[in-house]
């Protein structure tokens, strides 16, 4: 207990350090370590920004993986995303892929929002293992309050996200498919095949995991996939049954590779 609340009196201090900056990286979830993957190690987190431009505050999901050493060019992607206490994504970032031989961290940005609330990230992350690719969906991280009056950190959580954090099965529409929030893809174990999203128009349903996050088997898909900066791929949204489209939802590419250790 004296040792989460020092970690949170932490980040709470470098928070206040750096309110004068563009940028505060004010919460983060601990690393996730992945076990050797085609002779590499790598650690990711989910970490919750916000920024203070002139034009107002924003705020956004990053998602950060490191490697224990320099990795050939699409070794290791990330995808950072952003959850409301629903446990439904608002945004999300597109699965960036290393584009360098020798990179040693890479880092994704969620679009920013400017709407006041409580929120959270959840990092993927996916690995080249020598003919293909595994992903890891990492720890969330504490919940950030993004408001005018307040911003603070929070390890309470409410109820529809303690509701989801105890399951250990998706609800199944009539096709059969899984749907309901991808925060669920720890204790269960996988992601749903429809994840509850918000789209551009305001609207909540869902998207497929397959359109979030395309599967990629070569490194050459992998970096085309990635795009450049900027790029925004729009996806369906879906109702619950996955058929009827009652919306979009965008993927934007916002990424940055550094050789050197974080």
């Amino acid at each position: 207990m004296i040792a989460k609340n020092v970690k949170v009196l932490l980040v709470c201090f470098f928070s206040i350090v750096f309110m004068s900056t563009t940028a505060s990286a004010d919460t983060s979830s601990g690393y996730y370590d992945t076990p050797t993957i085609n002779g590499y190690n790598y650690s990711f987190t989910s970490e919750v920004w916000l920024r203070y431009p002139t034009t107002g505050h924003t705020i956004e999901a990053v998602g950060f993986v490191k490697a224990n050493t320099g990795v050939p060019a699409g070794y290791m992607g990330v995808q950072a995303r952003l959850f409301d206490q629903s446990g439904t994504m608002k945004t999300s970032s597109s699965m960036a892929y290393n584009e360098n031989d020798g990179n040693i961290n890479n880092y994704a940005y969620s679009p920013r929002l400017t709407s006041k609330g409580v929120y959270y990230s959840q990092t993927k992350a996916a690995f080249y293992y020598g003919s293909g690719y595994t992903s890891y969906v990492g720890y969330r991280s504490p919940n950030q309050t993004f408001s005018n009056t307040e911003s603070g950190i929070s390890v309470k959580n409410s109820k529809d996200i303690e509701e989801l954090l105890s399951k250990t099965q998706y609800s199944l529409n009539s096709n059969g498919e899984t749907f309901g929030s991808a925060l669920s893809a720890n204790t269960i174990g996988v992601e749903p095949e429809l994840i509850s999203a918000e789209g551009t128009n305001g609207v909540k349903g869902y998207i497929r995991s397959e359109d979030l996050a395309p599967k990629v088997s070569s490194i050459d898909e992998a970096i085309k996939q990635t795009g450049k900066n900027g790029d925004i791929r729009k996806i369906p949204l879906y109702d619950v049954e996955g058929k009827k489209n009652i919306g979009e939802f965008e993927v934007v590419t916002n990424y940055e590779v550094k050789d050197e250790a974080k």
